[in-house]
This record gives C-alpha cells, structure tokens and sequence, in this order.
C-alpha cells in the first residue's frame, strides 16, 4: 500500500500463502487501516492491518466455496461481504464472525455494490436476476428484480432509496430499493449498456453502451 503524496510504502509487502482472486483482488477499509483479500481455492478471504502486515481476521466458508468473486468492506466499515458463484455472506468487520447465514444465488455475481450508507448490498448475475440485503443481517430487502440479460452495473443513489442497473438487454432500469420494483419504464439504449451512473441529486442517469 502507497501515499499518493509521499510516493513511499505505508505497508510492508504482505504475501498471500495461496493464490488471489483478481476480481477480490483487495478492498481497503473505510479508514484505510486493513485491507481485505479474496482467494481463488476455496473461496476464503483474510483481512490484513497495513500498518503491520499481519492478518488480523481469516473468513472461511464452510464448506470451501470455489472462487471469491468479491470481497467488500462496507462504506461505514462495520461489514464485509464476500460474494461466490452460488452465495452471498455478510461478516462482522471487528470479529469476522458471520452476521447472516449463507445467501445463495443461482447466476454468477457480475456487479456489486453497497449504498453509500452502508444499509443495503446489491449483486446483479449473468442471468439477469438481482438481490438486494440489508448489509447488517442478511434480511432480503423488497423482491429480486430482473432483466432479458446479463446485469453488468449497479449503482445506488446518494441517499440509497432507489438504484440504478445497466444490462446487455440494451436497457438501464431505476428501482425501488425498498420493493424491488421498477420506478420509470426501462430506459432503451442502441445497445449492450455497460455502466450507469446517478447524478450527484439523483435527479439524472448517465449510461454508456459498448459499440455493436
């Protein structure tokens, strides 16, 4: 880990007794004191102190899992959320005890995201479905939500009451995060959209599409 101001180490080089997952590849911690990690045998994760180097808290699935797909802390540092081809969990940031059970998925993870308060925790699959949790304990938030295509982008608005997704379905969606029900018509694009994102009053969307 560097300081963009300084150009010099504030960690030393900690290495990985197994092999990482490059899409859990590292979450640092809301005050830039750990860093989360996330494995490709097995599907476990650790979390590490900067500072030192050491790992402090080791997040193991039982049974092993495959590969992590995600390894998040949330905005407020109280949760981390490991994310695998077939479930979601959530895990104490101070302990690493679980704080929900095992939440499966039948799709692999795309996308995902928390809102900027840390309540909720969104993960968008390859066939199109859609959860929402409250990050704190697992508790499913509203109904799935869905799309014709893969969902590639999920992004919440500042006050985490609706968010927004993109699909190669060629269309964008806003949503109730509280239902899961959409709140405009699906917004058409002239193809495959890639990224979405809310202006800073919510007030807007920005997609981009990939060129066909």
């Amino acid at each position: 880990v560097w300081d963009t101001r300084t150009g010099q180490p504030v960690s030393p080089v900690m290495i990985a007794d197994q092999s990482i997952a490059w899409k859990a590849a590292g979450s640092l911690s809301p005050d830039n004191g750990r860093i989360a990690v996330g494995y490709q045998n097995g599907g476990g994760a650790q979390v590490w102190e900067i500072a030192t180097g050491k790992i402090v808290l080791d997040l193991k699935p039982l049974p092993p899992r495959g590969q992590m797909e995600g390894v998040v802390f949330s905005p407020d540092g109280t949760r981390i959320a490991t994310v695998h081809p077939r479930e979601v969990r959530f895990w104490d940031a101070t302990n690493g005890q679980p704080v929900s059970p095992v939440l499966p998925i039948v799709g692999y993870p795309m996308c995902k995201e928390y809102s900027p308060d840390g309540r909720y925790f969104a993960v968008g699959l390859n066939n199109g479905s859609g959860f929402v949790w409250k990050a704190r304990d697992g508790t499913l938030v509203g109904q799935p939500f869905k799309h014709e295509g893969t969902i590639a982008d999920i992004e919440f608005n500042a006050d985490g009451t609706r968010f927004v997704t993109a699909s190669s379905d060629k269309t964008a969606q806003v949503w109730d995060t509280a239902t899961g029900l959409p709140l405009t018509a699906p917004l058409p694009c002239s193809s495959k959209v890639l990224l979405v994102h809310f202006s800073p009053d919510g007030r807007f969307v920005l997609t981009i599409t990939a060129e066909e």
